[in-house]
């Protein structure tokens, strides 16, 4: 669970120009030591098997960070919330209660009544009375 909302909280930070410009560093260092042509964000850009009327007057930057960087980051954000709603995410919190890492330490009694609670027809009313 932990790791989804750091996904979509590192997806978001992406999005800022803080955290693009930061990225752009890492990928640059990366391309620079491995040797990989980097584009020229500040030059024309140039559309390979396209009509250069299309993209008339664009730069390497708006295209590839607007058309491209953006576009890819926003997908992946609603693919992110349309799979894993509210309630969803209730419920896998509510399981991180069997996590049996470091001696069941993330039990939480709360959540086992709430975890029963998405069960209705699985738990008899009295199993639920006994519940804390």
């Amino acid at each position: 669970m932990d790791l989804l909302e750091f996904t979509m909280v590192e997806l978001t930070v992406l999005r800022e120009d803080s955290g693009r410009k930061e990225f752009l560093k890492n990928v640059s260092s990366f391309c620079e030591k491995h040797k990989v042509k980097i584009v020229d964000m500040d030059a024309k850009y140039k559309p390979i098997k396209r009509d250069k009327k299309f993209y008339k007057d664009a730069i390497n930057y708006h295209r590839f960070h607007a058309g491209m960087f953006l576009g890819f980051i926003d997908r992946k954000l609603v693919e992110l919330n349309n799979r894993i709603d509210e309630v969803n995410t209730e419920l896998l919190r509510c399981m991180t209660s069997f996590n049996p890492s470091k001696n069941f330490d993330a039990f939480h009694a709360e959540k086992l009544v709430k975890l029963a609670g998405f069960y209705p027809l699985v738990f008899e009313f009295e199993e639920k009375a006994q519940l804390p």
